[in-house]
């Protein structure tokens, strides 16, 4: 049994020939990770969220994304308007949500349903 004191943890996955586990856009590693959640939840291994990284994929994505938001950011700022952002996973939401807490001229929303929820950017004078 993993110690159930954790917060949310992640495994990392390294090796050679791991391409097939990410699977195209992260998907087959979503699948893995969906599953070894469950597993987990139903055989009583785990009671927190497990996240799964092979070969640093999505830190790499999640540091791709974050700055690309910050650029947003930064431009929302700069024109005044929101700018709402390619939908992406809840993972990498938050981390977005939580980069961006940084700026103080701007706000962060989720907004639409999975798969399509995005962030939406606010500068300050928008936020509505």
């Amino acid at each position: 049994r993993v110690n159930t004191r954790l917060e949310d943890f992640e495994v990392s996955v390294h090796g050679e020939d791991l391409g097939i586990a990410i699977g195209r856009d992260g998907k087959n590693m979503a699948a893995l990770e969906y599953l070894v959640n469950l597993i987990g939840k139903r055989k009583n291994i785990v009671d927190k969220k497990v996240t799964l990284d092979i070969k640093d994929y999505r830190k790499n994505k999640v540091e791709k994304i974050t700055n690309t938001a910050i650029k947003m950011a930064k431009k929302a700022i700069r024109e005044g308007r929101k700018i709402a952002l390619r939908p992406i996973g809840s993972y990498e939401r938050k981390r977005i949500h939580n980069a961006l807490a940084k700026f103080k001229d701007v706000t962060t929303r989720s907004k639409d349903e999975e798969p399509n929820r995005r962030i939406i950017i606010y500068p300050l004078n928008e936020a509505k």
